[in-house]
């Protein structure tokens, strides 16, 4: 079974996310996340796109768009944090890694549905 989980990184007042279907519990996401420890690495995996699973490298990364999908259906999307909240309810994400460009760090967070509204619980930065 996985857990889904989103990558993002703050672009202006928006936020750039990718979805990612396998692994999103930080104990597993969070070593592999560490090695993209800038804001270009963490913008530069995000860029790839919804992906079934985050790898040590780019290249290694099991981006849907390997896979045969097209990039318009996979591509990363932007969104107003508000909208983020209000409106991702329907795609049963579990967590959310958002990177820090102040502390050049990743943080997460575990997503609870209520009501159709997602609420973000801080729970640990590592770094």
């Amino acid at each position: 079974m996985a857990t889904r989980s989103y990558i993002a990184v703050q672009d202006g007042e928006e936020l750039l996310v990718s979805y990612v279907h396998f692994d999103g519990y930080p104990k597993a996401r969070m070593p592999i996340l560490e090695k993209y420890n800038t804001i270009e690495a963490a913008t530069a995996l995000i860029n790839l796109g919804d992906m079934s699973a985050i790898a040590e490298t780019l290249d290694e990364c099991d981006t849907y768009f390997k896979q045969g999908e097209e990039w318009e259906n996979v591509k990363p999307f932007h969104v107003s944090l508000d909208d983020f909240l209000t409106k991702s309810g329907d795609h049963c994400i579990e967590f959310l890694y958002l990177f820090n460009e102040d502390k050049n760090a990743w943080e997460w967070y575990r997503v609870k549905l209520f009501k159709n509204n997602l609420n973000f619980f801080f729970l640990k930065v590592l770094f």
